[in-house]
């Protein structure tokens, strides 16, 4: 049990958040001279919040107060700016808490990920105060031009975080580790992310670039979590790191990377084409929204071009045959052209045996963008029945937009479409995976896109949309 307030974000309502917290600590346990005493010690941390950065049209604030073991604690929870846990001891900020050091026992500045921020303070009933965390004041945007593009230092991740959110809000929900700093750190730490960030004169970070891999030995690498500070933007910090990234992966030993860029403008697709990226796939409705902080056209889902580079000469002799379906082989083999991967595609045996127990898939979900990835890694006798079942509890979850990826170096691939194509699935292209190329499947449940909100930009992207357009069952 607890109470629970939501404000607009005003400071207007500054004495309305107050009045919550003297009652509450009033309900709770706390004597009158205690609990206003309380109310007033929280109005310079509460005006501050109220005042913060945020990207939403119409944020909130919202408060809860509950009853803990020997105590009292009040938690406010918000989507405004990541917290920098390092400005909170410095004297100016410091002082604006003194009221509030003397008079609670406990002060917590928690960054949660896609679900924003918390600030929790606890006061116990018996207990003496100790002394608490200094309070964030809202910083001013760095007006200092580029200094440099560097590689990741641990203490870079709290301004990446809050670079990321300053462009994406919380909608960057690939993976959340980007609003968590000691996630972002170890990440770097192991080896699974590669981190560049571009700095002004006086030391801060404006722009963050990184590339990702699933494991540490895989020359397979994703390029992406690009922000730029919304204060330099359209100064070329993005097009100077770009090239900078690949050549850190191709010194970290990657062989080829991959990228996604969105339809809903052109910027992204002209950045990873001016550096040597091919376009590869199209994945319509590949998120529920579109990225906020970024200006946009329409209100559809946000759909992406996928993009592939070879950075050594190794990563483009394929390994053996592809076993492309017949329907689609004449566009794959142009794809393959397009990419300059040393492709010989071959036909498989008419009768093809499959073990029973042998298949294998891995599911990837993306709850907050309502999208996921069914990846086949091996064939066997179950096979459809486990992507029926699959695409099914997807469908109940309410995902609308999800893709499948079939090894084009398994010869069972060439068979498997007819009925795939049945369940709903249709071409979208290749795509890249540390066992090799797949054919890239989607499906769109109930899913209508205007085609004509998509900005595509080379001509190679272009075809591929028009061909997906037409394999698309419910195109309009």
């Amino acid at each position: 049990m607890g109470a629970r307030l939501e404000i607009p974000i005003d400071r207007a309502w500054t004495p309305t958040a107050q009045a919550f917290v003297e009652q509450v600590a009033r309900r709770y346990g706390i004597p009158a001279s205690g609990s206003s005493e309380l109310a007033r010690a929280c109005a310079p941390l509460l005006d501050v919040l109220l005042g913060q950065e945020f990207l939403d049209h119409n944020p909130s604030l919202q408060l809860f107060g509950r009853v803990i073991p020997g105590g009292l604690e009040i938690v406010v929870a918000d989507q405004g700016l990541p917290f920098d846990q390092e400005m909170w001891t410095r004297p100016q900020v410091a002082s604006r808490l003194q009221a509030l050091q003397g008079t609670i026992d406990q002060l917590e500045f928690v960054n949660l990920g896609l679900s924003g921020k918390e600030t929790r303070l606890r006061k116990y009933f018996a207990v003496a105060p100790q002394e608490s965390e200094p309070e964030p004041a809202a910083s001013d945007r760095p007006q200092s031009p580029l200094h440099e593009i560097r590689a990741f230092q641990p203490q870079d991740a709290e301004a990446i975080c809050r670079c990321i959110w300053r462009t994406y809000g919380y909608s960057y929900s690939v993976q959340d580790a980007v609003y968590l700093p000691e996630r972002l750190r170890a990440l770097n730490q192991d080896g699974l992310m590669c981190s560049l960030v571009a700095t002004n004169q006086a030391g801060e970070v404006i722009g963050h670039m990184a590339y990702e891999r699933s494991q540490v030995a895989d020359t397979l690498v994703t390029a992406g979590v690009a922000a730029v500070e919304p204060a330099y933007r359209s100064q070329g910090i993005a097009s100077q790191m770009a090239p900078l990234l690949l050549e850190r992966a191709r010194q970290d030993g990657a062989e080829a990377m991959h990228c996604y860029a969105v339809t809903s403008h052109p910027y992204s697709q002209r950045l990873v084409h001016s550096i040597g990226f091919d376009s590869c796939c199209v994945v319509l409705g590949a998120s529920l929204f579109c990225f906020e902080g970024i200006p946009i056209e329409g209100n559809q889902r946000e759909s992406m071009v996928g993009y592939f580079q070879a950075l050594k000469p190794q990563a483009l002799e394929l390994k053996g045959p592809l076993y492309a379906p017949n329907r689609h082989r004449a566009m794959l083999e142009s794809l393959c052209q397009h990419l300059k991967l040393k492709a010989h595609f071959d036909v498989p045996p008419q009768r093809l045996e499959l073990m029973p127990g042998e298949s294998r898939l891995q599911l990837q979900e993306s709850p907050p963008r309502k999208t996921a990835k069914i990846h086949v890694e091996n064939y066997g006798s179950s096979i459809l029945e486990r992507i029926r079942s699959h695409a099914r509890y997807l469908r109940l979850q309410d995902y609308r937009c999800f893709q499948l990826t079939l090894p084009l170096y398994d010869p069972y691939t060439y068979h498997i479409l007819k009925p795939l194509e049945k369940m709903g699935f249709f071409f979208s292209g290749i795509q890249f995976r540390s066992i090799g190329p797949c054919l890239l499947l989607q499906d769109l449940y109930g899913v209508t896109l205007d085609y004509q909100q998509l900005k595509i930009e080379d001509e190679m992207a272009r075809e591929l949309l028009s061909y997906v357009r037409y394999m698309e069952p419910e195109a309009v």
